[in-house]
């Protein structure tokens, strides 16, 4: 027999045959995490984004609201206080024309005082007067006074 081999080349490839395909199932098994992952971390931005979106949204109404509520409190600030000048001015004028009333009032009273005082001063006179008539009459006439009868 010759001392010749019968195959000239012999495959010493197994190892690496088996490592790049261990590679290649690490690396699809690695991707389908990643992929996973990215997958996930897409839904959650998503989400995310729907709960700004969402919360924006509520913050504008807010605003909206408050702005709408914030024009009605000026204008019934101006309503009120347009309403405060009226009032105070009318109540200005009521506050003189009492003030003018009262003064009236006092003056007629002092005027009624005056007036009953000087009543009470002639009907004291009338009194004394009728008083000395009588005494004066009472005395000069006499039993011989004729006296008329009606």
């Amino acid at each position: 027999e010759p001392a010749v081999p019968i195959e000239d080349y012999k495959f010493k490839s197994d190892s690496i045959i088996s490592t790049l395909e261990g590679l290649l199932k690490d690396f699809r098994a690695q991707r389908d995490e990643v992929d996973a992952a990215e997958v996930e971390a897409v839904n959650l931005h998503e989400k995310l984004l729907q709960e700004k979106h969402d919360t924006i949204k509520q913050e504008t109404t807010k605003m909206e609201t408050a702005q709408k509520n914030k024009a009605q409190a000026i204008a019934d600030l101006g309503s009120a206080s347009s309403r405060l000048s009226t009032v105070s001015s009318v109540l200005m004028d009521d506050k003189e024309y009492a003030n003018g009333l009262s003064k009236m009032c006092s003056d007629k009273a002092t005027a009624w005082d005056q007036r009953s005082q000087m009543r009470a001063d002639e009907l004291q006179v009338l009194t004394q007067a009728i008083g000395i008539v009588k005494s004066t009459v009472s005395d000069k006439t006499s039993a011989s006074t004729i006296r008329f009868a009606q």
